[in-house]
């Protein structure tokens, strides 16, 4: 029914939201390797973030010097540099 293909067309956009972090986790993981950045500054929302975090190696976790359960994707550029400039604060 109607409420099967609900489930389903969730259960699609979290396997396509598990691929994508999946993907930024193996970018953080290579720059981590070739040392392109001293620490990281990650926000994303709850499940995400969880998911993300999960999936980095553990050097790349080391580096993580401020994260926030937030989706900061609509954010202004004004905005988002007062954010970080709050969690770098903390």
């Amino acid at each position: 029914g109607e409420r099967r293909v609900l489930i389903h067309i969730q259960d699609l956009h979290e396997v396509e939201e598990e691929k994508f972090l999946k993907r930024v986790a193996d970018r953080i993981s290579e720059g981590e390797k070739h040392k392109a950045f001293d620490h990281l500054v990650i926000a994303a929302p709850p499940r995400a973030l969880g998911l993300l975090r999960g999936a980095l190696p553990v050097g790349a976790q080391s580096r993580i010097r401020a994260e926030a359960a937030k989706d900061l994707v609509d954010e202004d550029v004004t905005k988002l540099r007062e954010r970080l400039t709050e969690l770098l604060r903390n």
